[in-house]
């Protein structure tokens, strides 16, 4: 199953309702998704240049990230087409 496909039942209200009233699955449920979240690249954000350098930011915790494809502080997938001047 793809990672998209995947946030998309678990975040299906139908879904949701059949586990309604058990909140460890419910709890569970909401944390399966986000995990699949960060495992869906995204691109960085551009900043202003300092010094003669353009730093990106992580999307999701704003901390700087260079040619990784995860984020090193919040493990967020990165789209790194940008930071390697692939626009």
């Amino acid at each position: 199953m793809e990672i998209k496909k995947a946030i998309e039942v678990l975040s299906n209200a139908k879904y949701a309702d059949e586990f309604q009233g058990d909140e460890e699955l419910t709890e569970a449920t909401i944390m399966a998704r986000n995990a699949l979240e960060y495992r869906l690249p995204k691109r960085p954000i551009e900043t202003k240049e300092i010094a003669g350098h353009k730093p990106f930011c992580c999307p999701t915790c704003k901390t700087v990230v260079f040619s990784s494809a995860f984020c090193n502080c919040c493990g967020q997938a990165i789209d790194n087409t940008i930071l390697k001047g692939k626009r």
